[in-house]
């Protein structure tokens, strides 16, 4: 009888493990932004509720675009081609400021300028951006999907309410390749995260009771036999 009783409790087992096929968990899509560069915010993401299952990884999406404008004149007394540089790093983080992941969105472009043509007024041969906002600029990276799956992590991501995450956008620009000139920039940034859940769900207690019931037939038909 008891060694009955321990297949019985190894069976069921197996075929608990069977039903938990792996699932996901895909949790809206939050945007922060844009907002002109530098800024700090924060991201609250629902925690995993450990009464669906175990969870085994957390996959983090993080997008993010940057736009603006700017603005250069070249003083120059000779021709000049300007590079002119835009980038941001967005940075998502734990709870204790250690960071998950970081997309570096940005763009670069060059310009040819003539000799300073001996009007300082962001235009003419010598300039861009003009007596308006500047020349608008953009550049967006959609990111690449990171799990992560380290016990810690996945405690980090399990229980109930939520956990909060620091956001942060650090900005960049740059013109160069004169040796006389000035630049302006305006620069906002926005950022896109994305989290699912990885994990095996508790089996169905009716999925269970299926089982339960066929394993304990089969087992009573092969004690019938030895019989």
């Amino acid at each position: 009888m008891k060694k009955t009783t321990v297949c019985i409790c190894v069976l069921l087992a197996l075929a608990a493990v069977g039903v938990a096929q792996a699932a996901t968990l895909t949790l809206p899509t939050v945007t922060i932004g844009p907002k002109t560069m530098n800024w700090v915010d924060s991201l609250n993401v629902s925690k995993f509720d450990p009464l669906l299952g175990v969870l085994t990884g957390v996959t983090i999406t993080i997008g993010g675009s940057i736009n603006g404008f700017e603005k250069i004149e070249s003083f120059d007394t000779t021709a000049q081609v300007i590079l002119t540089s835009v980038s941001a790093n967005l940075t998502v983080e734990r709870p204790d400021t250690t960071p998950l992941m970081v997309l570096k969105p940005g763009f670069s472009t060059t310009d040819s300028f003539t000799a300073y043509d001996g009007i300082w007024d962001w235009a003419g041969t010598s300039g861009i951006g003009g007596s308006g906002e500047g020349r608008p600029f953009s550049a967006s990276d959609p990111g690449a999907p990171t799990t992560f799956s380290a016990a810690s992590d996945l405690a980090l991501f399990t229980g109930t309410g939520n956990i909060t995450l620091p956001v942060i956008a650090q900005g960049f620009s740059a013109a160069t390749g004169s040796a006389n000139l000035t630049s302006w920039f305006k620069t906002a940034a926005s950022a896109d995260v994305t989290v699912v859940y990885d994990y095996k769900p508790v089996p169905e207690p009716s999925s269970l009771l299926v089982m339960g019931t066929g394993l304990l037939g089969l087992i009573g038909g092969l004690r019938r036999r030895r019989n």
